[in-house]
């Protein structure tokens, strides 16, 4: 029994605002690298959705340039949005979470 009471006691340190879930990484526990940052982004750039839109907007009548030129623009906009959205966590190593909470405040 006190074994399972231990198991539902608050830590010393436990705060309504803050826990180890969402406070940034130590220096110690930051392991990407940029090349490690490069390849994340590659392979979710290419994949088989985007290889989809292409022939989609081949079937649809557009040129192989036309084809070209919508996917590069597609794609540079969702990159700068994507961007903007991970700056948090690759700049201050903050969860998606913790950042998304600073809108509606704590």
């Amino acid at each position: 029994m006190t074994a399972m009471l231990r198991f539902f006691e608050l830590s010393k340190d436990a705060s309504p605002y803050q826990n180890a879930d969402i406070l940034p990484l130590p220096p110690s526990r930051r392991t990407w690298t940029v090349k490690i940052f490069v390849f994340f982004w590659l392979s979710t750039a290419i994949n088989i959705a985007e290889w989809s839109g292409a022939s989609t907007s081949l079937a649809i009548g557009l040129t192989v340039g036309q084809s070209i030129a919508v996917n590069a623009i597609s794609t540079i906009i969702i990159t700068l949005a994507l961007v903007i959205s991970g700056q948090g966590g690759g700049k201050w190593h903050i969860p998606f979470a913790v950042l998304n909470r600073t809108g509606w405040g704590m």
